[in-house]
């Protein structure tokens, strides 16, 4: 008889247990979604003030340091000067 009462106030304290689980479970979740929300709402105002994070810019630079890059890349010191300092044909090279 003691062991039948004493598994039913286990059993009882698991699901006292297991409920109060779910519950810090659900008041987590609502205080994630409330955290993502804010962020969005913070990252879009961000974005649409700062004109740095202008995506054409932001391609526009990376295809900049892109054409630096292939010029720097082989170690040509001149090859890179040709491409930063002189970036087209000399006057006297023109017919």
């Amino acid at each position: 008889m003691y062991e039948g009462q004493r598994d039913q106030l286990y059993n009882q304290q698991f699901n006292v247990e297991n409920t109060a689980f779910a519950l810090q479970s659900a008041k987590d979740n609502i205080e994630t979604v409330a955290a993502m929300q804010a962020a969005s709402k913070e990252l879009k105002t961000t974005v649409t003030k700062n004109k740095m994070l202008d995506i054409g810019k932001i391609d526009r630079l990376n295809d900049d340091l892109a054409d630096l890059m292939v010029c720097v890349v082989g170690g040509w010191v001149v090859a890179w000067m040709m491409c930063v300092i002189v970036p087209s044909q000399p006057s006297y090279m023109h017919p």
